[in-house]
């Protein structure tokens, strides 16, 4: 089952969870090369969502509320990640559904990596505008539940 709580509820052990989860991902996996964490991870309106199994968090995703819209939508998700060990599972999916389906209706926008654009695709996001690179990574700008 997906958990999601906001920063102010999570316990220090949920927290070094997906701090682990993301640095794996996003620093050692990834090289990313700018800091992951910022202020909207403890944003009052943040969700921060995620499956875990006998081995810790296996997938995970935040919501936000965006300080200004972006391309019609005042809502976005991101920092979607999956052990490595339980990849092609349909996890991210399945976290990306269980936010989508907290907010039904509302216009979403996501900043998605290109090489995972079919994932949105299937959840009901739209590619908009050209391709570009955001952490040193290819990304596309995609909306869901916007006209």
């Amino acid at each position: 089952m997906t958990q999601a709580k906001t920063f102010r509820e999570l316990s220090a052990d949920e927290f070094f969870e997906i701090a682990k989860l993301r640095s794996e991902v996003f620093f050692v996996e990834q090289r990313i090369p700018i800091p992951d964490f910022d202020d909207a991870d403890r944003a009052p309106d943040t969700v921060h969502w995620w499956l875990e199994d006998s081995a810790g968090l296996s997938a995970y995703a935040r919501s936000v509320v965006l300080p200004e819209p972006e391309a019609g939508a005042t809502r976005s998700l991101g920092r979607v990640a999956v052990r490595v060990d339980r990849r092609g599972e349909g996890l991210a999916q399945k976290v990306v559904a269980a936010i989508l389906e907290r907010y039904p209706g509302e216009p979403f926008v996501i900043h998605a990596q290109s090489y995972v654009v079919g994932l949105y695709e299937r959840l009901g996001f739209n590619v908009i505008g050209p391709e570009f690179l955001e952490a040193e990574i290819p990304h596309r700008t995609m909306r869901r539940g916007v006209a």
